[in-house]
């Protein structure tokens, strides 16, 4: 059984069937709901990308913070509510500098001052 998925973890959740510009298929993300959603059964997620594109919504995150391959970009711009049931597998915590840089960007986003 996956562990409760918490605020800061890099998961391996499968976001579904893409639809335009969306992020999709199995792949990582990084959790940024408070840990109280995780026991109902819901989390918040960012997809992580390998893809370097120099967005400003995007947070380089290392593959020895992140328990991933190489280094990796998350998407703040792509934030989604799903079930913990989409959620396969917990690889690492992020550092609390890094959770910092994706929730300043994360309230830049949805316009939260």
């Amino acid at each position: 059984m996956t562990p409760l998925p918490l605020r800061g973890d890099v998961v391996i959740v499968d976001l579904g069937d893409p639809i335009g510009h969306e992020a999709g298929l199995t792949r990582p993300a990084v959790v940024v709901s408070h840990d109280r959603l995780a026991p109902v059964g819901l989390v918040s997620v960012l997809p992580v990308t390998r893809t370097r594109l120099g967005w400003p919504s995007h947070v380089e995150v290392e593959a020895r913070d992140s328990g991933l391959r190489e280094t990796s970009y998350v998407q703040t711009e792509q934030i989604r509510t799903v079930s913990t049931e989409r959620v396969t597998q917990v690889l690492a915590r992020l550092p609390l500098a890094a959770v910092h840089t994706i929730d300043g960007l994360l309230r830049t986003n949805l316009a939260l001052g």
